[in-house]
């Protein structure tokens, strides 16, 4: 995260080039909300939401990067090879995703979380109707 900050450390503290780390810093390390995040950086909720988005982005394609390489997405190996110097970080899977399947396990974590918090978490789903019209 500290790669985030601005190479021109002369810049005010309030300068947009500063956002992306001055967001992820905040919310990640210091723990704050939004809201005051929001106050904090003066920016309106709609714009916090935009810079917290471009920040994780950020974030993302420098753990990318640090973890493959000079390796574009399609270059990446499914799992390390033998021989390999170091295992990697995590595996890149390619496969088909159960949406309900998918929701329950989170939904799950949550619960868990939950409990572990001393309150609970309750979600109902109904069946989707059916569509009055042909698919295809």
């Amino acid at each position: 995260m500290e790669r985030l900050q601005p190479p021109d450390r002369e810049l005010a503290a309030g300068s947009p080039e500063w956002r992306p780390y001055l967001l992820l810093h905040g919310r990640y390390v210091e723990g704050l909300n939004l809201q005051a995040l929001q106050d904090r950086l003066a920016l309106s909720d709609r714009q916090l939401r935009r810079e917290h988005g471009r920040a994780l982005r950020a974030i993302a394609t420098l753990l990318w990067d640090q973890a493959f390489p000079g390796a574009g997405q399609e270059d990446v190996p499914a799992s390390p090879g033998p021989g390999a110097d170091a295992p990697q970080a995590f595996e890149v899977t390619r496969r088909s995703l159960e949406i309900a399947e998918t929701v329950r396990a989170v939904i799950q974590t949550l619960q868990n979380r939950a409990q572990s918090e001393g309150t609970a978490l309750r979600a109902s789903f109904r069946q989707p109707s059916p569509r009055p019209w042909p698919t295809g």
